[in-house]
Order: structure tokens, then sequence, then C-alpha cells
């Protein structure tokens, strides 16, 4: 503070000090009491006391903004949530080096499979959404007796042999053979059957499915 009014005496071109210790009695101001000095002399003390009133007001404004400046809050961006979408269904893996014949025995077994252990939901899975049941039935009602029939059948039992498959295009085959099947005490042999497989973007699927008479030669 002393060097800011030293600064102010100076801007001002006088030397008269200020005093330091307000109501302290000094030879100064015992002389100055004796013997009053000028106007002019007046006028500067006044000016100085004036002028350090204001720094001091100026200090303590600077001093009470500083402590209530509130801070600055930093409010972290959340994190982007990324959004993943479910997987959509595989395709049947094909097998470089294979040929239509092969998937076909491959399906047929896999088809065989499912049935024999009364996997409902794989054996139909074998079918397209194109088949069509050829008792009539709707392909809805004909899925549902199969679900019933295997669904309360006992330790089926199913085979396939001397299968034989006839190409009918780029997309489709028939696959003959004789089945044998036995669930509980019931028994068949020797079952001629024919599959009708067309390719779909999912791998082959069975179109339709004919039980030929005992005893009926396959083709070719």
């Amino acid at each position: 503070m002393d060097h800011r009014l030293a600064l102010l005496h100076q801007a001002m071109g006088e030397s008269i000090p200020c005093p330091h210790q307000p109501g302290a009695p000094t030879p100064d101001s015992v002389a100055l009491t004796a013997n009053p000095p000028p106007r002019h002399l007046t006028l500067v003390g006044l000016t100085c006391v004036t002028g350090l009133a204001f720094m001091l007001w100026v200090s303590l404004q600077e001093d009470r903004s500083a402590l209530h400046a509130a801070p600055v809050a930093t409010t972290a961006a959340a994190p982007a949530t990324e959004h993943i979408d479910p997987p959509a269904p595989a395709a049947e893996a094909s097998h470089p080096g294979r040929t239509d014949e092969d998937e076909a025995r491959a399906v047929v077994e896999a088809w065989r499979l499912a049935w024999s252990r009364s996997d409902v939901n794989a054996y139909l899975g074998h079918y397209s959404a194109r088949f069509v049941p050829v008792n009539g039935q709707s392909p809805a009602q004909w899925a549902a007796s199969r679900r019933k029939v295997i669904g309360a059948s006992a330790d089926i039992q199913v085979s396939t042999h001397d299968l034989r498959i006839q190409r009918i295009d780029d997309r489709s085959m028939n696959v003959s053979f004789l089945q044998d099947y036995a669930a509980g005490n019931y028994r068949e042999t020797a079952q001629p059957k024919v599959l009708r497989l067309s390719r779909e973007d999912t791998g082959w699927r069975i179109v339709s499915e004919q039980s030929l008479p005992a005893g009926a030669a396959l083709t070719p």
C-alpha cells in the first residue's frame, strides 16, 4: 500500500508523505498544529488521503470479487452407448469340395437323426416353408400333427438304406430310399420313400415327401 501511495505522490509532483499511522503524534504533526500549513498544502493532503481511500476500496472490491467467483463446473460427457443389432440367423455352412449329391445325403442323414432322437424342432427345420403335405393338410396342420406324433412316441428308431439321387435341375433333386421305422411296439420295414429337395438361401430343404407302396421300385 505504501508503494501505491508513493506512486500517487510521484504522479502528482508532490513530495509530501502521507501519515503511516493515523492518530499517532509525530514531530511534523505537532509542528503543523502549531503553525497551520498553507492552503495548497492542505489540499494536497486531502487529495492524498482521498486517493489512499479509493485505492483501499478498489483493493477490497477485487478481493471480494475473487472470493465470490463461482468455480466453473465441469461435466464429463456421458460415453455414447454403442448400439449393437442382434445377429441374423446363420445359413448352413457350406463345405468346399462337397458335391450337391453329398449335401443331399447329409441332409437326409441329419433329418433321420433328428427324428430318431425326437428333436421335433430340428426335424421340422429340414422342411421348406414351401413344403406341401400330400395328405391334404395345410403345412401348419401337418406340422402340428408331426409334433404330436413324434412327441408321444417312445424309443423312435429310423434308418435308411439303398439311397439313390436323381437330379431334376440345378436347384432341385429327388432322394429315394428304403426306410425302416420302429417306435414302441410298431415296426415298419423297407418302406419306399421319396424326398424332393430344393436349394434355398439357407441350404437344401425338403419341399415334398411321398411314401410309396411297399415293394415299389426306387428310381432311377
